[in-house]
């Protein structure tokens, strides 16, 4: 994310994989916290409120990146929420994360069905948060959700794995040699979603195979940190937009490939400092209550425009609104996690 909005993608065409990425990384953890909080009481209830609570939350984040009002738009915190409800359903019909994974294919491929024989209409609110021109829309980036949960099974789908990701960069090659296929990110191109699926299949399964066996300990730091951010990926995104928007390293650093690779290391560090400090406040109660209070009434003040008539105020009015919404957030699973649902915890099977 922070490599695609400081602008490496002007050099890598996987410098806007931060999308893809965190969607993998959301599914992953979508799929191991329903099955491990399988049979619980309430669980079900539980697992429908967050997303709905996360859909209509995420207004500020679509205010900071792109201006003007609070409005609903598909965007990373929308599609996010839709995608986890998604999956909870799969998981209802078919029972087993397995099978939930194996589907990843049908929304990249229902998409450029429906794209192809419908004139899709703009993103906005209704369907054009299902499927539209442009945007994070449900189809057909819960895609990548689902691939995150096919990645889960990697004892059993290793060799599939690499099969999908080498097939996907022979397409590639083979589209960009012959066909010339744009790469698109919106509006998804065939040849970016081949190149995606390439490059997220080999950093995941290269990854499990040289970084965690050969260099383990001497990989230890980078684990920690990368693991730190994916454990509270909803306050990392308000997080990097406010480091990014007010403490950059340099300022237009896009211009350079140095010095944009110096600027995302340095604003992926701040962010991972804050982030070690926030895990050990996060779930504690006795902040619930005044970070609601001050969220509530930072919100009421935006809304209503008091105090923040000077220019750029409203911008970062969001960006801490949305930092105590993911520290409400955050609060609010753990309230119910101890008052509402009850039963054991299940490991992964």
């Amino acid at each position: 994310m922070i490599l695609a909005h400081i602008g490496l993608r002007k050099y890598l065409p996987f410098g806007t994989f931060g999308a893809p990425l965190f969607f993998l990384c959301s599914g992953m953890n979508t799929a191991l916290f329903i099955e491990r909080n399988e049979g619980r009481r309430g669980f079900g209830f539980v697992h429908l409120f967050f997303p709905v609570l996360l859909f209509f939350g995420g207004v500020t984040q679509v205010a900071i990146a792109h201006g003007g009002k609070w409005r609903l738009l598909p965007e990373y915190l929308q599609v996010s929420a839709l995608s986890m409800a998604l999956i909870f359903l799969l998981w209802k019909i078919f029972g087993r994360m397995s099978r939930v994974g194996a589907c990843f294919p049908l929304p990249f491929l229902l998409y450029m069905c429906l794209a192809k024989s419908v004139a899709l209409a703009p993103t906005a609110g209704g369907l054009g948060l299902i499927i539209g021109q442009g945007g994070f829309t449900l189809l057909p980036w819960a895609g990548y959700f689902l691939f995150g949960v096919f990645l889960l099974d990697w004892r059993q789908r290793r060799a599939a794995v690499f099969v999908i990701a080498s097939a996907s960069g022979i397409l590639m090659a083979l589209s960009a040699l012959f066909f010339r296929l744009p790469l698109r990110k919106f509006n998804l191109s065939p040849s970016y979603l081949l190149l995606s699926l390439a490059v997220l299949g080999f950093i995941f399964g290269l990854s499990r195979r040289v970084v965690m066996r050969r260099w383990g300990k001497r990989a230890a730091l980078l684990i920690q940190g990368v693991s730190l951010v994916g454990r509270n990926s909803l306050m990392f995104i308000y997080l990097h937009y406010f480091i990014w928007s007010y403490f950059p390293l340099h300022r237009g650093a896009a211009g350079s490939l140095g010095l944009a690779l110096a600027d995302s290391a340095y604003a992926f560090a701040i962010c991972a400092l804050i982030l070690w400090g926030y895990e050990k406040i996060k779930i504690l109660p006795a902040f619930f209550v005044p970070s609601f209070g001050l969220m509530v009434l930072l919100a009421f003040m935006r809304r209503s425009g008091v105090l923040f008539g000077l220019r750029g105020a409203g911008r970062m009015a969001d960006m801490f609104i949305g930092i105590l919404f993911a520290f409400v957030y955050v609060q609010l699973r753990a309230v119910f996690r101890r008052r509402l649902v009850r039963g054991p915890i299940k490991g992964r099977t």
